[in-house]
């Protein structure tokens, strides 16, 4: 079966069109990646105030988020943490002290 779009059917202007952002997308990428690291010195990013999980909507992600809510209220001890999820996993968030 497989795509019904093929690489040897797309026009050449487009496979043209899709390599040149691509190679422009690749050289921001290593620009960023070598200014990164000086900007962040200079300007270090503010404490965030608050902080929202979204979509824990089944207890198995929610019980695979726990660590991260854990990790992120070591990181960010002042900060509100608010999960967004279904009622029905509101209880095990209520039990959470993190």
């Amino acid at each position: 079966m497989g795509n019904k779009y093929r690489w040897r059917d797309m026009p050449k202007w487009m496979f043209l069109v899709l390599t040149v952002t691509d190679a422009i997308g690749e050289l921001g990428r290593k620009i960023l990646a070598l200014v990164s690291p000086f900007w962040r010195q200079g300007y270090p990013f503010p404490e965030p105030k608050r902080i929202l999980a979204i979509r824990c909507d089944y207890i198995g992600d929610l019980l695979m988020t726990t660590p991260a809510l854990r990790a992120l209220r070591q990181r960010f001890p002042k900060a509100h943490i608010t999960v967004l999820a279904q009622p029905s996993s509101s209880m095990i968030l209520r039990l959470n002290p993190d």
